[in-house]
């Protein structure tokens, strides 16, 4: 997650400090019962398969293009990645850099919406669909498509910024169908705070994994350092703040969602949440096999990177095709 020790350091210390700030300072508190429970039963009501990313897999992540292969491949919800650019426009964008994605090179943060404007998302999208250029979009562009295409959305805030968070109440305000269709979610604790602050109707959530401080990412048991004692503390600092996630946090905060890496989520964990009113979303299941198990053992929705598996092998009827993509999304911008 942190290049350096430093950073990871830096980070933590935030995160923790966060978490105990929340527990002591009752005037923080968000009260549940502002928390709009109509709308956050109308967002879950059958809600089985998100796109993680637009499918990621099926399409260049994080784009128009893969929000319409998400609704082709009956996706019932897509999860999107909000980064602000040096103009403090939102738009979709994972990493804090463009290079992984695009044909372009350098901090998001950095580059003006022209300069976004000019990037080919689908530059390095290796796997077998040819996409012609695609865009960079708004989160406002996005939000408008699922919208249309009868969706609903997850709004993931990688780095706690109050621009982002003024940014996404106005989108909200602006379009007051996102109340019931759209949450906002984040590693970051503060982020789930800011916008319950801001307004208590936005459905909000924490996203978390274990590892998330031990391990260089989520889905890796390799260390982060090689450094014994940095490593060990890492675990401590990691449990630490997991529990006061769970008992603290989430309480404090007015959370709705919990945003789980799969190799967490459990029966009893699911149904845990659900007595402190908290609603599970595992992350990411890409296997045919496991996505059956959480549907009908766990009962838990979910985030995939691909449905073309289950496509090929009929269980769901449509196929991807170029003629998915809209003259919009896919062709010039």
């Amino acid at each position: 997650m942190f290049g350096k020790p430093f950073w990871f350091v830096a980070v933590l210390t935030v995160q923790l400090s966060t978490a105990i700030l929340l527990l002591v300072m009752f005037k923080w508190k968000v009260d549940h019962s502002a928390a709009g429970s109509p709308h956050l039963l109308m967002f879950l009501h059958n809600l089985k398969v998100g796109a993680h990313r637009g499918l990621a897999l099926d399409a260049p992540e994080n784009t128009l293009a893969a929000i319409e292969v998400s609704k082709a491949m009956q996706a019932d919800l897509v999860e999107v990645d909000v980064s602000l650019t040096a103009d403090g426009t939102a738009v979709l964008m994972h990493d804090e850099t463009v290079d992984r994605t695009t044909n372009g090179s350098g901090l998001i943060a950095s580059m003006t919406d022209k300069e976004v404007a000019k990037l080919n998302a689908a530059a390095k999208f290796r796997n077998g669909t040819v996409f012609d250029f695609v865009k960079v979009p708004t989160l406002e562009e996005a939000a408008l498509l699922i919208a249309k295409l009868n969706m609903k959305m997850i709004i993931d805030v990688k780095w706690f910024e109050q621009r982002t968070i003024d940014a996404i109440v106005k989108l909200y305000k602006d379009n007051p169908n996102l109340y019931r269709t759209a949450a906002v979610c984040s590693f970051h604790p503060m982020v789930a705070n800011a916008v319950k602050r801001q307004d208590p109707m936005i459905i909000s959530g924490h996203t978390w994994c274990a590892g998330m401080f031990s391990q260089s990412s989520c889905t890796s048991h390799k260390r982060r350092f090689d450094n014994n004692v940095l490593h060990y503390l890492s675990i401590i600092l990691e449990r630490l703040y997991i529990r006061l996630l769970h008992d603290v946090v989430a309480r404090y905060t007015g959370a709705d969602l919990m945003l789980v890496e799969k190799q967490s989520v459990s029966k009893r964990y699911v149904e845990d949440m659900k007595m402190n009113r908290l609603h599970v979303i595992a992350w990411t299941i890409n296997n045919p096999t496991e996505k059956q198990f959480y549907s009908n053992v766990l009962v838990c929705p979910y985030l995939t990177d691909t449905i073309e598996t289950e496509a090929r092998q009929g269980e769901k009827p449509s196929q991807l095709t170029r003629d998915t993509c809209s003259v919009n999304s896919c062709e010039n911008g």
